[in-house]
């Protein structure tokens, strides 16, 4: 049967109800032979609500086998499973099943529909004109098939952040000036480029500790799109995994290094390096977790 592990968690907001199982569920495999070949969602079993937990948001982007989620009691082998989580917004991470070829251990498969970058839980909602749970829950069947059916609809068409999350699209001029000048935060691109883009103003949503929050980061329209993904990265870690490794320490915590007489203070993801710019090689970066320029 599938593990059971026991952490202490952290109480959020739309926290579970007590009678919500924080532990993976008891799943009994039959003697009997499997049906089904392959995992696949079945319309005659239940489907329930998981909700993982928020920090392993990056998780569920590189390996969602391993994060932790609370379920609710009566899983059942067989049972579709749709995981949730508060990242930016409300997003489902994953559909799965649990699922086992006799005399095996039953695991948590993911089958369809998913997409890699999540979908917008709120997004869906607009589909079906209702609310869905925050919490663990199994659903009613009626519920459950049109929750299937709209979550494959905004797979296949997905709805534009600037629908469910207008607020962030009003321009900061200072977000948007610091970009005109020094390129967009999260991958360089400039107004001096052949096509430019139109930049825009980014906020990080409450959630993270990050002081351009209340003024914005100033991107273009492509990063900005990848910073509404249901599962999207923080503006940190798209800008960090848009420039060098470290030469010496292998981390990709690359700081621009401003040098001479700047027009302003150094933007978000710069340092200032100084006014006086000598002969020979100057570097372009330094390391924020070692010092190395390069």
């Amino acid at each position: 049967m599938p593990p059971n592990p026991k952490r202490s968690r952290t109480v959020r907001k739309n926290a579970p109800s007590a009678q919500a199982s924080a532990r993976r569920p008891i799943v009994r495999v039959s003697p009997s032979a499997r049906e089904h070949p392959r995992p696949a969602t079945d319309p005659t079993r239940p489907l329930h609500i998981a909700v993982a937990e928020p920090a392993t948001v990056q998780y569920l982007r590189e390996s969602p086998d391993i994060v932790a989620r609370q379920y609710p009691d009566g899983v059942g082998l067989d049972d579709t499973v749709i995981t949730i989580v508060e990242a930016r917004d409300w997003a489902v991470a994953s559909v799965s099943v649990w699922w086992a070829m006799t005399g095996e251990p039953a695991t948590l498969h993911h089958v369809g529909p998913i997409a890699r970058e999540g979908v917008s839980l709120g997004a869906i909602e607009s589909h079906m004109q209702t609310t869905l749970p925050r919490r663990p829950e199994t659903l009613s069947s009626d519920l459950g098939a049109a929750l299937l059916e709209a979550l494959r609809a905004e797979v296949d068409a997905p709805t534009s952040w600037r629908t469910t999350s207008p607020e962030c699209d009003a321009p900061r001029s200072d977000a948007i000036g610091e970009a005109e000048i020094w390129g967009c935060r999260c991958c360089g691109r400039d107004r001096d480029a052949q096509f430019a883009p139109r930049f825009e103003s980014h906020a990080e949503h409450s959630g993270a500790d990050w002081v351009h929050s209340e003024k914005g980061v100033g991107v273009c329209p492509s990063c900005h799109d990848i910073l509404h993904q249901p599962l999207a990265p923080t503006v940190d870690e798209l800008m960090f995994s848009n420039r060098p490794q470290c030469p010496r320490c292998r981390e990709k915590q690359a700081l621009h290094l401003i040098l001479g007489m700047p027009p302003g203070p150094p933007p978000h993801g710069a340092v200032a390096g100084g006014c006086v710019i000598m002969d020979g090689h100057m570097p372009d970066w330094v390391c924020g977790a070692c010092g190395e320029e390069w």
